[in-house]
């Protein structure tokens, strides 16, 4: 019954059912001292998986069909260990799609227009956002 009880890695079920249940056990027994060994394991388990930080700007390719132009342009800014700022410097139409190209995929890119000059500058800049969800996931001493 233990095993079934502790079997879900859901955080939510762990942190805001399980674990005040049983704090609120006043008779200890072998089945609740299980219960408890078992939360623990999952709370070391978690602890000991600490997401790390890229170790530099490389951000890989999305998996996605669309917009094969715009990742072909921005492929060797992806690929780049060092550079983490790329400055598109064209027509609103073709930012537009390179906007919509980078909205429409999970990466790690945030874009803002430079409106000095002409034409506008799409500047494009690599980011740590999934690190840092996973950061937030991960920390133990958050109960989401």
């Amino acid at each position: 019954m233990a095993e079934i009880l502790t079997s879900s890695n859901d955080r939510k079920y762990m942190n805001h059912l399980l674990i005040p249940q049983l704090l609120a056990v006043r008779e200890r027994s072998k089945f609740t001292d299980k219960i408890m060994l078992d939360c623990r394991q999952y709370l070391q388990q978690r602890v000991n998986d600490q997401p790390q930080p890229p170790v530099n700007w490389c951000r890989p390719m999305p998996s996605t069909t669309s917009y094969s132009k715009q990742w072909g342009i921005l492929k060797t800014f992806l690929e780049s260990p060092d550079q983490q700022v790329f400055d598109y410097k064209k027509i609103q139409n073709e930012r537009n799609e390179m906007v919509n190209a980078i909205s429409n995929a999970v990466i790690d890119l945030k874009t803002e227009t430079i409106k000095k000059g002409s034409p506008h500058t799409l500047r494009i800049t690599k980011t740590q956002q999934a690190y840092n969800r996973r950061v937030g996931c991960w920390n133990p001493l958050i109960i989401i």
